[in-house]
């Protein structure tokens, strides 16, 4: 009889330790799951994140080029108002140039090419300071 109290007190500590167990292993389980969720949801938002990241990255990638193509127009549009504006200069001093050409044929060289010269070196300097 004391054998089998003896072997039937560890058939209920065993029993008891084994529902322990059950009850340790059901509880990591649920902490595994519920880090899992978690972990779920960090991913997800991470990559919502990163989502946007690239979004914006792209977004501004097409402003660059954008400003890039507004910046090489803006410097052709400069080009062509230096040049309209030599234009008009040139235009404008004509008769300037066409009194020198009769001072030259009057004989009066030396001070029409003074006046060439002058007028000229002014233009150029002018011209080199517009552009950028």
């Amino acid at each position: 009889m004391k054998c089998s109290c003896y072997a039937l007190l560890q058939v209920v500590e065993t029993e008891a330790s084994r529902e322990a167990l059950r009850k340790e292993l059901s509880n990591q389980q649920r902490r595994l799951a519920e880090f899992e969720d978690q972990a779920r949801g960090v991913e997800k938002d991470l990559k919502m994140a990163l989502e946007e990241s690239r979004c914006g990255e792209r977004r501004l990638e097409d402003n660059r080029k954008n400003l890039e193509i507004q910046l090489e127009t803006t410097n052709v549009e400069l080009q062509v108002c230096v040049w309209d504006t030599y234009n008009t200069l040139c235009y404008t001093n004509s008769r300037s140039i066409e009194r020198c050409a009769v001072q030259c044929l009057k004989g009066e060289l030396y001070s029409a090419q003074c006046q060439v010269f002058a007028y000229i070196h002014g233009k150029v300097y002018f011209i080199y300071s517009l552009i950028p």
